[in-house]
């Protein structure tokens, strides 16, 4: 798969620590710490749901589930997060609440989509 990231660009001080404050405030919040140890900090966009969909998630665990990828993967890829957040068995319902919202406003055209690539 071609991969389809335009305008890619190293963040700034300012970008990186919003992303830094915004992290904390997560249960992702181990991410700040990569990023503070010196990961490489880019932003782009993505021009391809496929290919979006193919990339690897942050999530090892959502609600109880976790990536059933006959690769060995540890992480989950995005277009796997949704079904396993509608999993009856898992119980992380305030996830799927909110990424529903994600979806409805992307429907109505009024969500920005952004992609951070944290190396």
């Amino acid at each position: 798969m071609t991969m389809t990231i335009a305008k890619q660009a190293t963040c700034g001080p300012v970008e990186r620590d919003a992303l830094i404050e915004y992290l904390m405030a997560t249960p992702v919040r181990w991410a700040a710490d990569l990023i503070r140890g010196g990961a490489q900090l880019s932003k782009g966009e993505v021009n391809s749901r496929e290919f979006l969909g193919s990339l690897e998630t942050i999530f090892e665990n959502l609600g109880g589930r976790h990536p059933r990828g006959v690769d060995g993967r540890k992480r989950f890829l995005v277009r796997e997060v949704l079904p396993a957040l509608q999993d009856p068995q898992c119980t992380d319902k305030a996830s799927l609440e909110r990424l529903l919202l994600y979806m409805k406003l992307d429907a109505a055209n009024t969500l920005e989509i952004k992609i951070t690539i944290v190396q």
